[in-house]
């Protein structure tokens, strides 16, 4: 009884973990996919030839901004993905 209770609240901690991580993926994604956008505009202008010097000037500070904040972002990202052993301590059952 006591180890189908235990075996229990381990799946149900495993399920909101999953859901967690699912939760913070989706959140990552959005904010990456907002950050990509301007960046792809950018170079689609320049590929493109579309914009004057000045508008150039102003838009690639804007841009490399962002670049480094998905960086950021990737980073922080590697550092939570790995594992991490938990420690044992001692506790009470009751």
């Amino acid at each position: 009884m006591v180890i189908n209770q235990i075996r229990l609240k381990k799946q149900v901690l495993v399920a909101e973990e999953l859901e967690l991580i699912g939760r913070m993926s989706r959140g990552m994604a959005h904010d990456l996919n907002n950050l990509l956008t301007p960046v792809s505009t950018l170079l689609q202008l320049l590929r493109d030839d579309l914009l004057d010097p000045g508008k150039r000037e102003e838009l690639l500070p804007v841009t490399l901004r962002n670049v480094t904040t998905m960086q950021l972002y990737i980073k922080e990202a590697l550092f939570f993905s790995q594992h991490h052993t938990p420690r044992l301590e001692p506790g009470r059952l009751d």
